[in-house]
């Protein structure tokens, strides 16, 4: 299943959410959806701190970045 964000006219939303109801799609509004909180994960935060702390590697070829990977 795959989440599909669309803003819509007023006037439209009617028959926008007849349509994807006759897809058997679920529909719900901004005001019901719950908020999205992206905390990085670990692995994420690590990288962050390490990029703060200079910790980083300059790439010059890319083929052998990925070679080394």
């Amino acid at each position: 299943m795959k989440t599909l964000i669309v803003q819509l006219p007023d006037k439209k939303l009617a028959i926008a959410k007849e349509f994807l109801r006759d897809l058997g799609a679920v529909t719900i509004s901004v005001k019901a959806a719950k908020p999205v909180h992206r905390t990085p994960n670990a692995t994420t935060l690590k990288a962050i701190q390490d990029a703060h702390n200079g910790k980083t590697k300059k790439i010059n070829d890319l083929e052998a970045f990925l070679k080394s990977i």
